[in-house]
């Protein structure tokens, strides 16, 4: 990956700020198997949503898109205060507890970096959500959709 190609990632990613996070969906897969966990995390979901303000005072919201991460291509990491709350790697029973408290958050920005396209996902609280390449082969880390694209 370029500097370029992390500078188009990054300014595609604009939509999603100053949006809060509506849903967190974790997915975890069970596989006994030997040399396994039986658990383990597989897949991330966040979809963001903006406040829309009405004559009435009444909130309203309106849906602006998802991030969706899949962490057999990808490792990631909740930070806060420059301490890791939870990893992938992470028990999960720590994984749901932790990232339950995305929900509400709001997303200020996100830094992509070449040469890997690791990823920082700010939050207004300065929690930070990594991802980082866990494979050397070009595939499918992370995806941004917006709300026209949700299925």
């Amino acid at each position: 990956m370029t500097q370029n190609d992390a500078h188009v990632l990054q300014e595609s990613s604009k939509f999603l700020w100053n949006s809060k996070i509506a849903r967190v969906v974790v997915n975890v897969q069970h596989r006994f198997e030997d040399g396994y966990e039986p658990s383990d995390l597989d897949s991330l979901h966040l979809e963001f949503r903006q406040l829309l303000s009405t004559p009435e005072g009444r909130k309203k919201y309106r849906e602006v898109g998802s991030l969706w991460i899949d962490t057999c291509t990808c490792g990631l990491r909740l930070e806060l205060a420059g301490q890791i709350a939870v990893a992938c790697g992470d028990s999960t029973e720590k994984v749901l507890a932790r990232f339950k408290q995305l929900v509400g958050k709001m997303l200020v920005r996100v830094n992509v970096t070449s040469p890997g396209g690791d990823t920082e996902f700010v939050f207004e609280d300065g929690m930070i959500f990594r991802c980082f390449s866990a494979t050397s082969h070009a595939r499918l880390s992370w995806r941004l959709s917006t709300a026209d694209q949700l299925a």
